[in-house]
């Protein structure tokens, strides 16, 4: 009797797991971010996990275009490329939401980049996106939540 009821809860834990797996799939576009009349949608990073993990493992072609990192407090970031094979753009946004700055990552490049002042969102995007919408400090920044 004590084998079926452990066989039943390990075969529970097991499917339990494949679908937490299953349903860990494909990120969804949370938001949509508007800077200078550009519109991307984006994914977001809103937690501890998500921002350490950023752009690892997921490909911007597809229904993203980047990834909005959002803190509840302002503060001086610093960023790096890590496991992502294509350069971007970092463009720093101010708690009062407007662009602080923009940055350029490259991904056989060591160094980070820090944003010029307190930030509490910052924007990932492919290498080049902020100069084709000239993008610039003091730039107003909408987002809306999907």
């Amino acid at each position: 009797m004590g084998g079926a009821v452990r066989a039943r809860t390990v075969i529970g834990v097991v499917v339990a797991g494949a679908a937490l797996v299953a349903c860990s799939g494909p990120r969804a576009v949370e938001a949509e971010l508007t800077v200078r009349g550009a519109t991307v949608a984006v994914y977001v990073a809103d937690s501890e996990a998500e921002r350490s993990s950023g752009l690892q493992g997921l490909d911007l072609d597809g229904a993203a275009g980047g990834m909005l990192f959002v803190w509840p407090s302002a503060d001086v970031r610093s960023f790096a490329i890590k496991r992502v094979d294509y350069p971007l753009d970092v463009i720093w946004i101010s708690g009062d939401g407007h662009v602080l700055g923009v940055s350029s990552l490259a991904p056989e490049g060591p160094e980070r980049a820090v944003s010029p002042g307190a930030t509490t969102s910052v924007l990932e995007v492919p290498a080049g996106w902020a100069a084709r919408h000239g993008v610039a400090e003091g730039d107003p920044v909408w987002v809306r939540r999907r």
